[in-house]
Formats: structure tokens, sequence, C-alpha cells
């Protein structure tokens, strides 16, 4: 329940303010953020990303500032803003890839792979979610595959099963 979560996080932000924990406070904005986006509220939602990429960028709390931009590309995605989604998800896919980061490269490759898909360029779709799901396999992200292949057009789910990459469909 996205009211619920926003008054979970906004909890945990003030025991973190109350703790001086900057990477707690900065999460908890970016849980506000995907709790509004989760009750379309676009705008508030933008607001709490914004907020947690430019306090994660300072604190360098580099995972959640990941995190906070992967939904941001979301949050840009949902509304058809796909070049600025594409970016976001970009600078995700760097900020990862330097810090060896496997969760948050895998969502900021599924992420452009829902851009390909929702261009129909279907091809290059699959090929970044057989990336993604690669490295959820590879890694201790294996709860997040259910997510993704729940999320997946049939069509790239089946060109998935047959690649030996997925079981079931």
């Amino acid at each position: 329940d996205p009211r619920q979560a926003m008054q979970l996080a906004e909890k945990a932000h003030s025991s973190a303010q109350t703790e001086g924990y900057a990477n707690g406070m900065n999460r908890s904005t970016t849980i506000t953020g995907i709790a509004q986006y989760k009750i379309d509220r676009y705008d508030k939602a933008r607001i709490y990303f914004d907020e947690a990429i430019k306090s994660s960028t300072e604190s360098n709390d580099t995972a959640t500032l990941c995190f906070s931009t992967y939904w941001k590309g979301n949050l840009e995605l949902h509304i058809g803003e796909y070049s600025k989604a594409l970016d976001l998800y970009q600078q995700v896919f760097s900020w990862a890839t330097t810090t060896k980061d496997q969760y948050n490269l895998a969502r900021a490759i599924d992420g452009k792979a829902s851009i390909y898909e929702a261009l129909n360029e279907n091809e290059k779709a699959t090929d970044y979610y057989e990336q993604a799901l690669k490295i959820a396999q590879e890694t201790q992200f294996k709860e997040w595959i259910p997510t993704v292949l729940f999320s997946r057009s049939e069509e790239h789910t089946s060109e998935l099963q047959s690649r030996g990459l997925i079981s079931y469909a």
C-alpha cells in the first residue's frame, strides 16, 4: 500500500535525521517518491526523486543515487518521456558499472529494455531483458527475477524461455 509506505518512510526519515544518518534519509526520501509515483502523483514523486538524487550525490551514497535515478527514469518512461528515461537509465548504468553495483546495473538494463519494448523495438528489448536477467541470475538478486518476468510482454517472456534463460512463463 503506497500510503502506508509513505507513512513508514516518513518515520524512517525522521529517525535517520535524528541519528544523522544521511543514507537513511536519502533512501526514505526515495521510498516516499516511489509511493507518490504509485498513486499517480507524478509531480510530487519527481520532487522527492530530485531531492534524493541531490542529497545522495552530496553524501556519496551511490546505491541510493542509482536507486532514485532509476525510479525517476521509471516515472519518465511511464509518462512517455523515453529520451529522458533513457538518459536516466544510462546514468544509473554508468554509476553502477563504476561501483560494481550489480543490483542497480540489472535495474538500469531492465529500464532500457522497457523503453525499447515501449518503442516496439522488440529485438533490442529482448536482448536487454536477457542481459538484466543474466545479471539477476548470477547474483543474489534472484528475488527480482519474478518481477522482471511479470512485467514483460508474453512475446518477450517466450523469447527468453526459448533462449533457455527461464524454464517457466
